[in-house]
């Protein structure tokens, strides 16, 4: 059972569900995508899962894969939805849309470049991870002032949460792999003043709920 909130805010960060098989390999970036037949079962034990849970608002990437599911959360809940563009996940320039096999062998340096450097590379014409957390930190700072003592729920990317999540934890963006989630994973954070800790992390990796799977952006 999760503490009150007392002195400090909740957010519950959750990955989109998995997507349908056909953008399993493709470069989606802040792109639209239509959730899968698995996807649709992550959102249904989400209802479940977060049936008790008190909720203030829920917040959202305007892309249906994230809108879709908030939608759900938010009927179930009675509560309203927020999107904002400021949670999009990463653009990905002159890749976006396309087949990541193409993108090895038009733009294989490039690409190296992007993973070698994780966070601070960007595709061409894209933004690089860290500029991508720049917009979703400027979002927290919007609604943090109003968030004391209440939990709000966040549905955007992998990646942007990993990213924003190491951000509020004061740990370098370069290490945000370690807090990957899979689609359909939850993060819990508790943000306070002057800092946030981790409450939990993936608590649903052992009920089979959400895929094994962690790739980087989408």
């Amino acid at each position: 059972m999760l503490p009150e909130t007392t002195d400090y805010c909740r957010l519950i960060l959750l990955r989109h569900p998995e997507l349908d098989p056909r953008f399993a390999s493709i470069a989606v970036g802040d792109g639209e995508a239509a959730l899968g037949r698995r996807g649709q079962a992550q959102v249904m034990a989400w209802l479940e899962l977060l049936d008790s849970v008190p909720i203030s608002t829920i917040y959202c990437a305007p892309s249906p894969q994230c809108v879709d599911p908030a939608r759900a959360l938010a009927a179930r809940k009675q509560i309203n939805v927020e999107e904002d563009p400021r949670l999009n996940d990463q653009n990905m320039g002159a890749w976006q849309g396309r087949p990541w096999e193409d993108i090895v062998k038009t733009d294989g340096d490039a690409l190296r470049e992007f993973f070698a450097e994780f966070g601070e590379s960007a595709p061409p014409g894209g933004e690089s991870l860290g500029q991508s957390v720049e917009r979703m930190l400027s979002w927290w700072q919007a609604v943090a002032p109003d968030a004391l003592q209440k939990t709000l729920l966040v549905i955007t990317s992998g990646s942007m949460i990993s990213g924003f999540a190491t951000a509020l934890l004061g740990i370098r963006l370069s290490r945000c792999v370690s807090l990957n989630l899979p689609h359909g994973g939850m993060g819990i954070l508790d943000c306070f003043a002057n800092g946030a800790r981790i409450t939990s992390w993936n608590p649903t990796a052992l009920s089979g709920l959400v895929s094994p799977e962690g790739e980087g952006p989408a």
